[in-house]
């Protein structure tokens, strides 16, 4: 944005150049999206995964954090399986692994 003043007036005002979209700017800020997995997800499909993600392509890497009683790891997933975190996807997602699976990190 920039300052210009405004002569009809005699003030300044503030003149938006880019103005993103909730799922841009979430885009934008976010350093991955997480997903927490564990021997508790029993509908995990990792077809179904690959569906999601590549229908929500973007910029986003996504991350997968797997724990079971004997181990824990995370795997970053490939380039082709970066997302836009618009609404449709992190609903979805949510609605199949549950929200507390479903993180989106910051910073």
């Amino acid at each position: 944005s920039t300052m210009r003043l405004d002569e009809y007036n005699n003030s300044n005002r503030v003149v938006a150049e880019n103005i993103l979209t909730l799922a841009e700017a979430r885009s934008r800020f976010a350093r991955s999206l997480r997903l927490r997995l564990d021997a508790t997800c029993r509908n995990f499909d990792a077809q179904h995964l690959k569906t999601l993600l590549t229908a929500h392509p973007g910029v986003t890497p996504v991350l997968v954090a797997y724990q079971n009683p004997h181990s824990r790891g995370e795997l970053a997933l490939g380039a082709e399986y970066r997302v836009t975190l618009d609404d449709a996807l992190l609903v979805a997602l949510r609605d199949w692994l549950t929200p507390e699976r479903v993180e989106i990190r910051y910073g």
